[in-house]
């Protein structure tokens, strides 16, 4: 997605009163959007592609994000899910430190979430009183060369006499077979990420009404992360920590 033609129609704000202009100076081209007016750190561009993906599948995710504030600053790209119970997930994409004045890439492989109901890429910068510019976002199908990823040397067996070599993850990682495979093969553990802190595994709203006081969990995806953890092994039980990944 490029502005090209000097209009954005595909580009909203995240707080809604961000303005959210084209202007001249794209990355090696010659329009880019401007993002000023925010109001909060987590302001910013937003991109519904909620329709554009398909559910645990890995994307190439590429744009190029400038700012001119007189130092560096770190852009942030991001994915927004919400599931069909209506629970919130923020994964992050790529981070990038751009300094002043000049376009700097993004540029990152990621697994799409599955089973949301909506699905969002935005960008964000800290300090929202600093404007910033994004072009030139594009998010790609990409395949892994299996026969090339199992004929590399393990990591885990590399290291076995040593320590366990393990990565971290999300559930819906493990649904990409490729992924899965990747992992199973470098790996010997994995640890849950994002989706096994307090504000994705607990229900806030349930825990505050539950009548015996105890806290209430949660969206489909931290459910899924204990599923999993059960059925493999986990400590302690109820907070999965590291998953066996022979048992995947």
């Amino acid at each position: 997605m490029d502005f090209e033609d000097g209009t954005n129609q595909y580009v909203t704000g995240r707080q809604g009163e961000e303005e959210l202009t084209v202007v001249e100076g794209g990355y090696n081209d010659n329009y880019c959007l401007k993002v000023s007016n925010r109001v909060k750190n987590w302001a910013g561009p937003t991109i519904d592609i909620t329709h554009n993906v398909t559910d645990f599948t890995t994307y190439k995710i590429e744009a190029y994000v400038k700012q001119t504030t007189g130092s560096n600053k770190t852009i942030n790209c991001m994915w927004e899910s919400m599931d069909y119970a209506g629970a919130m997930a923020y994964t992050t994409v790529q981070n990038v430190v751009a300094p002043n004045g000049t376009w700097t890439k993004v540029d990152a492989t990621v697994v799409a979430p599955g089973d949301v109901s909506k699905l969002s890429l935005y960008f964000e910068m800290a300090n929202y009183s600093n404007d910033f510019y994004v072009d030139n976002i594009s998010i790609t199908e990409k395949h892994l060369d299996m026969e090339a990823v199992l004929a590399a040397p393990s990591l885990k067996e590399a290291y076995a006499n040593r320590f366990p070599m393990g990565c971290a993850v999300y559930s819906y990682n493990l649904q990409n077979p490729e992924i899965l495979s990747f992992i199973k093969h470098h790996y010997s553990t994995v640890t849950f990420a994002d989706e096994l802190k307090p504000e994705n595994l607990l229900n806030e709203e349930a825990t505050k009404a539950s009548e015996d006081g105890m806290p209430s969990s949660v969206s489909s995806s931290a459910r899924s992360s204990n599923s999993f953890a059960k059925s493999a092994w986990v400590f302690p039980a109820i907070f999965p920590i590291a998953c066996d990944t022979s048992d995947m």
